[in-house]
């Protein structure tokens, strides 16, 4: 896979899967720092002690374009002069400040999230731990063929559009009923919304755990469930354990207050179990059975 995607253009930078998230070091106008990748994440974002030494895109006196959020020049933007990923050095991005502490754990100082990710047309393999970053969008015709060898390599589509939160999501089933789920790989374990547990009638267990978010989202209590079939395309597992939670907390569920609407929340476990790959300038996961399924179907 890397060496067909270098073919095309992408760079490669290796990911590490670290308490179930991906992530990377850089490093930032020289200094080294740690940053998580993150899809569940709208606007890249920087911690409080990096923020601090960035200035505003107001402070520089810049108008910057991005292509991604449109023309910057006042509010609560910061400029990173320059990042570095391995052998990739980009400039003038755009970053927002946050506290990235998470349960009293020091967080990453960065977040990629889905702004970058889009800006340079990423693809991200969960499987094999890499993020793929191209300058430029692909032509029509090689996104085509690109498409074309990921479905002859066994991968199946999963059309994972853009909302107007700039997230992604897309539709799956749980027992054979229709669910919407947040495509996430900074949470660390798929989780479905209180409200969609009731109106798909599953049972729970209590588990004393709490899913805990950065800066001021807070925590909530996280139970389980187990699920008879879990569909996602074409690709079906069974008996698959869940979390179940508040997930208002993230502003996502079917409350009237959720900004996204969605019915869980598809983690890191799921995305590497289904072997995805995420392109996000596109807007499609592409999901693969794997040896398991293939087990199953000889079975």
């Amino acid at each position: 896979m890397q060496a067909y995607l270098e073919k095309l253009g992408f760079t490669a930078i290796p990911l590490e899967l670290k308490d179930n998230h991906h992530v990377l070091a850089g490093r930032l106008n020289g200094r080294s720092l740690k940053i998580m990748v993150d899809t569940g994440c709208s606007i890249t974002t920087v911690s409080t002690a990096v923020g601090k030494r960035l200035k505003s895109i107001e402070e520089t006196g810049r108008i910057l374009d991005d292509p991604v959020l449109g023309k910057l020049m006042s509010g609560d933007f910061k400029l990173i002069e320059e990042l570095e990923l391995g052998p990739v050095k980009l400039q003038l991005l755009p970053a927002r400040v946050s506290g990235l502490d998470s349960g009293g754990r020091r967080g990453e100082d960065m977040i990629i999230g889905m702004d970058f990710l889009m800006r340079f047309h990423c693809l991200i393999d969960c499987l094999e731990l890499r993020l793929y970053l191209r300058a430029e969008a692909l032509p029509g015709p090689v996104t085509t063929a690109l498409r074309g060898t990921f479905e002859k390599s066994g991968f199946k589509l999963v059309p994972a559009p853009l909302s107007q939160q700039l997230v992604m999501t897309c539709a799956g089933r749980i027992n054979g009923e229709p669910v919407t789920w947040l495509v996430d790989t900074g949470f660390f374990n798929t989780t479905i919304d209180n409200v969609t547990l009731g109106r798909l009638k599953l049972p729970q267990e209590f588990t004393g755990w709490r899913a805990v978010g950065v800066g001021k989202t807070g925590s909530t209590k996280l139970r389980v469930t187990k699920l008879e079939e879990f569909d996602l395309g074409a690709v079906k597992h069974r008996w698959v354990d869940v979390g179940v939670a508040e997930l208002s907390n993230w502003r996502v569920g079917q409350g009237k207050d959720d900004l996204l609407k969605a019915d869980g929340i598809l983690g890191m476990d799921q995305l590497v179990k289904h072997n995805s790959l995420i392109d996000c300038a596109n807007g499609e996961l592409w999901v693969h059975p794997g040896d398991a399924d293939q087990k199953a179907q000889k079975r």
